[in-house]
């Protein structure tokens, strides 16, 4: 079943309630768009890259750091790390992410509404 008009508006909203409860799919494809044959519903699948945004926003006011190694024998990379390993980002970097990632989304949604001679 295609994307139409009105599922268009469900794919937008899930993305919109993901990244309002701080969540970044961070792999925006249709690919990843499940709609149910019958209702015709979407559902957004693959979330392995995703990112939470406690896990990888640090304070912009305090450009805090969560350093992991041997001072003086760090990386300039080793001070962008947390503890797990994940990148870490300012708040700024996270909504302009999310605001990519949206833009992105529609990307997708124009083209195969193009497809479609809607």
């Amino acid at each position: 079943m295609p994307i139409t008009a009105i599922n268009r508006d469900e794919v937008i909203s899930h993305y919109a309630h993901l990244h309002a409860r701080g969540i970044l799919h961070n792999d925006v494809d249709p690919k990843h768009w499940l709609v149910h044959p019958r209702t015709g519903r979407i559902n957004i699948i693959d979330f392995e890259g995703s990112k939470i945004r406690d896990e990888v926003v640090r304070p912009d006011a305090l450009d805090l750091y969560t350093v992991t190694g041997t001072e003086g024998m760090m990386t300039e990379k080793d001070g962008d790390v947390d503890s797990q390993g994940g990148d870490m980002m300012s708040l700024s970097e996270w909504e302009e992410a999310l605001s990519e990632e949206m833009m992105e989304v529609e990307q997708y949604l124009d083209e195969m509404r193009g497809r479609l001679g809607e």
